[in-house]
C-alpha cells in the first residue's frame, strides 16, 4: 500500500507525486554519456511527493520533450512525440518499492539535446537535461563527393575533390 509507517501504529499517507519534487536518472539523462544518433537510451522517472516522500502506487501522466539543436545548421527542432513512458511494476520497483517509470527515447538528429520531464506541467527536479547526439556510423549511400578532380584530371596536376560522409540520417 502507499502509506509510510513512522512510529508504532502511526502511519502517514503521501502526498500525491509533485512534479518539482519527483527525480530522474539513467544513461538516457548521463550528459557524460554520448549518444549516437538514431540508437535507443533509457531513464528512470522516480515518483515523489513535495516532502520528498516515495510514492508506492498510483498512475501518472509524464510529458517528455525532446528538444535537438542540429550540430550542422543551429536550427532547433521540437519532438513531443519521441519518447515512450513505462510504469515500472513487480520486481523491477526500486528502493523499497517506490513507484518508476522508464523512458525510452531515440533521436536522428546530432547535436545537443534537451531532454525536458514534466509532470502536469511542471518541470521535475533537474529538467531539462542535456545529452549530447553524435553523428552514427558512416553511411556510404548518403555520402557525397564534389569538386573539379571528380569531373576531370589533367597529367601531372593535383586535382582536388571533397568527401561529405554522412550517417544514415544525413549527419556530417
Amino acid at each position: 500500500n502507499n502509506k509510510t509507517t513512522t512510529t508504532g501504529s502511526t502511519s502517514i499517507d503521501p502526498a500525491p507525486a509533485s512534479g518539482s519534487s519527483c527525480k530522474a536518472g539513467g544513461t538516457g539523462l548521463n550528459s557524460t554519456i554520448k549518444l549516437g544518433a538514431g540508437a535507443e537510451t533509457t531513464f528512470t522517472i522516480f515518483a515523489v511527493d513535495e516532502f520528498g516522500n516515495a510514492i508506492k502506487e498510483g498512475d501518472y501522466d509524464w510529458t517528455v520533450v525532446l528538444t535537438t539543436i542540429d550540430a550542422e545548421t543551429g536550427k532547433t527542432y521540437v519532438c513531443n512525440d519521441c519518447a515512450t513512458v513505462k510504469k515500472v511494476g513487480g520486481r523491477r520497483r526500486l528502493q523499497a518499492g517506490q513507484l518508476a517509470y522508464t523512458v525510452t527515447y531515440k533521436t536522428t538528429r546530432a547535436g545537443e539535446v534537451r531532454v525536458a520531464v514534466f509532470l502536469k506541467g511542471k518541470a521535475i527536479s533537474g529538467s531539462p537535461f542535456n545529452k549530447t547526439v553524435v553523428p552514427a556510423d558512416i553511411d556510404v549511400s548518403k555520402t557525397t563527393a564534389s569538386g573539379p578532380g571528380i569531373k576531370y584530371m589533367i597529367a601531372n596536376q593535383v586535382m582536388t575533390f571533397y568527401i561529405e560522409a554522412r550517417d544514415t540520417y544525413k549527419n556530417l
